[in-house]
């Protein structure tokens, strides 16, 4: 699904203030900035909406001068780039060093700038480009500026605005300028402080409004962060409307209804002829079915298996679908590719299916509130069947039928009916009583060491990325991934003999096992054996530095473990102690850790349930302590003695 980058000149680049630095010596902002490399002196992005004959034109001019306060940070923040693509036009790119000579700075310009495809890993061909180029002479107190001017070739595709960046920032400014004629309204977003001030004025027939903010810290990148829409202060800003030259009102995204028409059109020219070869395909594929989910799942899975997924984003491409006929023959195809064939075959089938929009987690925004393009970047297909919706996304090949994808769980769909009737649907969270990892193993005690035996099943969503991981990997590859989900006790865990057993391939079920052996993990004293029954301890040590993270932690999906470690009792000997039972129920996880005696067998027990898409960080504190308690179960042992003779 096509959806406009946000330029790097957005993020990085942009109203320069000559000199700024001479107020301040490197030494006064690196003591500001005691952590920093370099910092942004300046970043400013001017937007400049003018009227053309029955439309309008809209220029942006990115600028941004770098300060740099160390010499490390030359061969680091030494190199600029311009993103732009097949809806923008490139005016204009400047950039320069400002060297300190003895006080006075002097401009050694950039001579060399080199167009190229903008790289992306999810993109098989991408239609963006980037401009780079390295800034001349940088050195300690070097300022590296550039700038950009580009036309806008299209007025829905306005990208927001952010207001933090990898570097502090001393001064960040949005201006956007606008005739009245133009009707533009703004959005804030995740400022709750108020960091950005807002002015609003007419000039005349002109309106300007600024953004602007002082003096910011630089973004803190985390793992397992939610998306940064989610949590950095950015402002979006989009035309709803204006009056052209025949003083005719054109609406662009006043409501949720435009935005759904504009979306709409981009399928008007597609799948308008019948393909009786699909038709006959998709009678074969349902043949045996005898209900519509059968059918829908049959299509489904048809899909999946035989129509590989290529990303592409190439201009308008990158929102019309192709026919789904063509994608059917090609055999390959991008998102809204593979839901258009969904559709069409499910229509085929006398199911209701419908081109769907939607945005994956990696956006944070709802169309009740952001009615924009921005606001999704993948295009589904939405099947009613039973009076239930089923979100099918056959770009993952190993999605389980009647699961959506976990990237677009809690998402809105926007569901195409015909050019004015349209659904918004909430995609359902999937509980994790159907994600479950469930590990059964099963030891006994040697003079040397322990040996044993493990099996881990793997279910739903936890399945789904098993396959998708082991999908085309040697055997050398599987081994070590076998061996690192597998891998018990300590680092002496040696593997013996494995396997791996898809024996649920339509839900996406998998097991593995191996044989092993840990020297010297069991530790024998006198007459006793003194063994931690712990043998995964995947909690340990997940304490959160509070200190430095203050943004949630976001999960792919909910999903339980249940470990179950089963020591057989040496002959001779018997339980002298086994540990007390553990168990605390946070409001997001649950942890249960129980040891049981039955017969010449003790059972140790192991579950944790993570029951949270978003980990609130008011929470850290709660999951710290736990943490803690945690570590100190994991040290608990079993004592076996030897019984008299």
């Amino acid at each position: 699904m096509k959806f406009k980058k946000i330029k790097a000149t957005s993020l990085i680049l942009l109203s320069f203030f000559a000199n700024i630095i001479s107020a301040q010596s490197v030494e006064e902002i690196t003591a500001k900035y005691p952590n920093a490399l370099a910092t942004f002196q300046n970043i400013s992005r001017e937007v400049k909406i003018t009227n053309k004959e029955n439309g309008l034109n809209i220029e942006t001019t990115d600028e941004s001068e770098i300060l740099l306060l160390s010499e490390k940070a030359s061969g680091i923040y030494n190199k600029g780039r311009v993103y732009h693509g097949s809806f923008d036009e490139v005016k204009q790119i400047e950039a320069y060093t400002k060297v300190n000579d003895a006080g006075k700075f002097k401009k050694i310009k950039v001579t060399e700038f080199k167009t190229e495809n903008a790289q992306s890993n999810s993109i098989f061909y991408d239609d963006g480009k980037e401009t780079v180029f390295d800034f001349p002479s940088t050195t300690k107190g070097s300022i590296c500026y550039q700038k950009s001017v580009i036309a806008e070739k299209d007025i829905h595709l306005l990208t927001p605005f952010y207001f933090n960046n990898y570097l502090p920032i001393q001064n960040i400014n949005l201006n956007i300028e606008f005739p009245s004629n133009v009707a533009l309204k703004y959005i804030v977003k995740n400022d709750p402080n108020h960091t950005i001030s807002i002015k609003e004025a007419l000039e005349g027939r002109t309106k300007k409004l600024s953004f602007k903010a002082v003096d910011l810290k630089e973004r803190n990148y985390f793992n397992n962060a939610p998306a940064v829409s989610a949590t950095e202060p950015h402002v979006i800003f989009y035309i709803t409307s204006y009056t052209n030259n025949n003083n005719e009102k054109v609406t662009v995204f006043e409501t949720i209804d435009d935005f759904y028409k504009w979306n709409f059109s981009h399928l008007k020219s597609v799948n308008k002829e019948p393909s009786k070869e699909l038709q006959t395909i998709t009678e074969n594929i349902i043949k045996t079915a005898k209900t519509e989910e059968d059918k829908a799942k049959s299509i489904f899975k048809w899909v999946q298996s035989n129509i590989k997924y290529v990303a592409f984003e190439d201009g308008l491409e990158g929102f019309v679908p192709r026919n789904a006929k063509d994608v059917c023959f090609k055999k390959y195809g991008d998102c809204k590719d593979m839901a258009s064939l969904l559709t069409v075959m499910l229509n085929l089938a006398n199911i209701k299916a419908y081109y769907t929009w939607i945005g994956t987690r990696s956006i944070e925004y709802d169309y009740n509130e952001v009615h924009l393009p921005i606001t999704d970047n993948h295009m589904i297909c939405a099947a009613r069947i039973n009076e239930k919706w089923f979100f099918l996304d056959a770009t993952d090949p190993n999605c389980i039928f009647g699961l959506p994808t976990y990237s677009i769980q809690t998402k809105q769909a926007l569901i195409a009916v015909d050019d004015n009737n349209y659904f918004i649907e909430r995609v359902p969270t999937v509980d994790y009583s159907q994600n479950q990892v469930v590990d059964t193993t099963k030891i006994t005690i040697t003079p040397a060491s322990i040996k044993g035996s493990t099996t881990v099943h793997f279910s739903g969503y936890c399945g789904s990325d098993t396959y998708n991981y082991l999908e085309h990997k040697d055997e050398v590859q599987t081994k070590d991934y076998v061996k690192a989900r597998l891998i018990k006790g300590n680092n002496k865990f040696i593997m013996g003999d494995f396997g791996v057993n898809k024996y649920d391939v339509e839900n996406k079920k998998i097991s593995m096992f191996a044989n092993f052996e840990i020297p010297g993990y069991a530790k024998q004293v006198g007459d006793e054996y003194y063994i931690n029954l712990n043998l995964d301890k995947f909690q340990v040590n997940t304490f959160i530095d509070t200190a430095k993270r203050k943004i949630d932690v976001a999960y792919d999906y909910k999903q339980s473990w249940r470990l179950y470690t089963i020591l057989t009792i040496p002959d001779g000997y018997d339980v002298d102690y086994l540990p007390k039972n553990y168990s605390t129920n946070l409001s997001d996880f649950s942890m249960n850790i129980s040891y049981e005696k039955k017969g010449n067998q003790i059972i140790f027990f192991q579950q944790f349930i993570s029951n949270t898409l978003l980990f609130k960080a008011d929470k850290f504190f709660e999951w710290n302590k736990t943490v803690k308690e945690l570590n100190s179960q994991y040290k608990e042992q079993v004592v076996l003695k030897r019984l008299n003779k």
